[in-house]
Order: structure tokens, then C-alpha cells, then sequence
């Protein structure tokens, strides 16, 4: 070869090679699809968490690594992007880009709404098992597939490496389509808005679902049929009277465990029972109660019971704990003792020295 084109040929391969392995630093639509590709067809799973950990400055996503990690994926798995414009102006650049993505609120929802939904169902109050949260996104991801399209705007400015975000700790919200600001819509890690959640799920039950959730069964005799008269009669009145306030939280020791101290309203069973007792009395010193057989005045006495359970009974507020527990960056109730389970019941305990004073 001529020496004399050899120069212009070496010169041209060695700008190549500097563009192909640094032009992304100096061009920042380079830099944006750099990052949008691994995103969007990451070699493996590590890779995208990778990605994802690298953008997220505030560490917002870490739940990924707390047994969702598999599953970034497949939340990431209908996505598409088209850069449409890039500009820059001085020492700033704006590159506009149109995302599909999930629907990642209406999906998070259905996350929350699920967990709540199986937490619940799995067992009395107190006694739920452990849920298998991996198992339940996957659910989810399966059963939905609801997309939605957004145009987002990314700022940034000319640094000694490149070009640096403005923003850097809203960038991977943008560029997941709205993923972490879904999950904090959702209350998934928060556990005053999973509390809240919870309680607002109680209050929506029907009596009856009330009654088996509480374990309400033969509550105030055991003979048929008239205790499962007066077991939904009570889940009844509880159901009216339900409501809450949640007044505080305290962390405790253990950044996995959380007290809320809450304002339970639900119905007054010591009242009720003072009212039993009374009236009990009063049956008592009718003579005519007197000559019936033990059977009947039991009967009798079971009426009278019921009979107060289906009137308007009062209603007491009582300030209780309801602990919460994190368990793969989730909050649910975790709830390990009977005072919040008593509270609900209408203040158990008292009631039941009522009826033995």
C-alpha cells in the first residue's frame, strides 16, 4: 500500500474505534439508549438488577433483592421505548423519549390487593401463614398485561465523564415507567399504609366473612342453634361499629418491626354484658322463671341474650397496638399476642370480669 494513504486510513479507524467506545460519554442520546437497551434486553437477570441498582439512587428498589429479584424481568418484560428528539444547548441536554411500559400502578395495586387478600384467607386473626410474595407477582404478571404509554423528558449536564443526570434520583422512576413511584402509591413498604390498608379491608367485610376472620363460633354458648344466632348477630354489630385512627408508630429495636398504636372503634361487649347480667337478674327473680326445668330457663336466658345482640349496642374506642413485621420488603400485620384481637372483639378481657363480678 502507498504510504501516502495509509495515515488517512489509520487516522479514520482510530476515530472509529474512539467513537465506538466513547462517543456515549460526549453524545448524550448515546448515553440514554446505552442504558434503555440494558433495560430492555439485559443478558441476564443479575444484569438488570445491576442496572437498575446503578440508577437508583435512592435506593428505592432495594425490595427487588428481597426475593422479587427473579421477577425484575418479567416486570420489565413489555417494554419498548422510541428516543424522539435530543437537544443540546451549552453545557445542558434534554433527551425526550416515548416509553411503554406495564401499567405499574394498576399493577402494584393488584399486588397489594392480593397479599391482603391471601393474608387474610389463610387463617384466623393471628394464625396466617407466611406468603409465598414471589409466587403472588408472578400471579399477577400472569394475569395481567394492561400497558400504558408515556413521554418523559430526561435533563442533563455536561460532566468531566460524560453527562450527568439533574435529576438522578428520579431517573429510574422515569425510565421503568413510574415503577417506584407505583409502589409508593401502593403503601407496599410502608407500614403505616399497609396498616391502613388492612384495617380499611376489615371494615369492608360482610358479618359473616367478619365472623369466621375473628373466630367467632359458639362465642357465647355452644348449644345449637342459638349460638350461631348470636355469633353473627355479634360479627352484626361489630361490622356496624368498626372504624379506626391511627394515632402513632414506633420503631422498635429491629428495623423489621414496627408497634402502631391505633384507636380501635368497634362494639362495647362489657356494656352488653352489664346489660345481660341485669336483666339476667331480673328474669331470675320472676317466679314464674323459677318453676321452669333448667333447659328452659337456659332457653330463656339464650333469648335474652340474642335479643340484646340484635338491638343497637353501643360502641367503645380502645387504644390498642397493632405490630407490623417486613418480610421481603413487605409490611403485614404481625399479630403475636391478643390485645389487638381483644380490642377488636369489643374489649374481651373486661367484658369477661364483668361477667365474673
Amino acid at each position: 500500500m502507498n504510504s501516502r494513504y495509509f495515515l488517512p486510513l489509520l487516522l479514520t479507524a482510530l476515530s472509529l474505534s474512539l467513537c465506538l467506545t466513547g462517543c456515549a460519554l460526549h453524545n448524550p442520546k448515546a448515553q440514554i439508549k446505552e442504558q434503555l437497551e440494558a433495560i430492555q434486553h439485559p443478558n441476564t437477570d443479575q444484569d438488570l438488577l445491576n442496572t437498575i441498582h446503578q440508577l437508583d439512587q435512592n435506593k428505592s428498589l432495594l425490595f427487588l433483592d428481597d426475593g422479587h429479584g427473579v421477577l425484575a424481568s418479567r416486570l420489565l418484560e413489555i417494554y419498548d421505548y422510541q428516543i424522539q428528539s435530543s437537544k443540546i444547548t451549552g453545557e445542558k441536554a434534554e433527551v425526550t423519549i416515548k416509553l411503554t411500559t406495564r401499567n405499574m400502578e394498576q399493577l402494584m395495586d393488584a399486588y397489594r390487593s392480593e397479599i391482603l387478600d391471601r393474608y387474610i384467607s389463610s387463617g384466623p386473626m393471628g394464625q396466617a401463614s407466611v406468603l409465598d410474595y414471589a409466587g403472588i407477582l408472578s400471579d399477577i404478571l400472569n394475569s395481567s398485561a394492561e400497558t400504558q404509554t408515556r413521554k418523559i423528558t430526561l435533563s442533563m449536564v455536561r460532566s468531566e465523564d460524560g453527562w450527568a443526570y439533574e435529576s438522578p434520583s428520579t431517573v429510574l422512576d422515569q425510565l421503568t415507567g413510574g415503577l417506584i413511584t407505583s409502589i409508593g402509591k401502593s403503601g407496599l413498604t410502608s407500614p403505616s399504609a399497609m396498616a391502613q390498608a388492612y384495617l380499611d379491608r376489615i371494615k369492608q367485610m360482610d358479618p359473616e366473612a367478619l365472623r369466621q376472620y375473628l373466630s367467632i363460633r359458639h362465642f357465647f354458648s355452644d348449644q345449637e342453634p342459638q349460638a350461631s344466632s348470636q355469633d353473627l348477630a355479634y360479627a352484626v354489630q361489630i361490622h356496624k361499629n368498626l372504624d379506626y385512627q391511627i394515632l402513632s408508630w414506633e420503631q422498635t429495636d429491629t428495623s423489621a418491626l414496627v408497634n402502631l398504636s391505633v384507636n380501635l372503634t368497634t362494639a362495647d361487649l362489657p356494656q352488653l354484658f352489664t346489660a345481660y347480667k341485669d336483666r339476667l337478674n331480673t328474669l331470675k327473680n320472676d317466679p314464674a322463671m323459677l318453676k321452669l326445668p333448667d333447659e328452659e330457663f337456659l332457653l330463656k336466658s339464650s333469648d335474652l341474650l340474642l335479643n340484646l345482640l340484635e338491638e343497637n349496642m353501643t360502641s367503645i374506642t380502645i387504644e390498642t397496638s397493632l405490630p407490623m413485621s417486613r418480610m421481603n420488603g413487605i409490611w403485614l400485620p404481625r399479630i403475636e399476642t391478643n390485645a389487638f384481637p381483644d380490642a377488636l372483639l369489643g374489649n374481651y378481657p373486661e367484658a369477661i370480669s364483668v361477667l365474673q363480678n
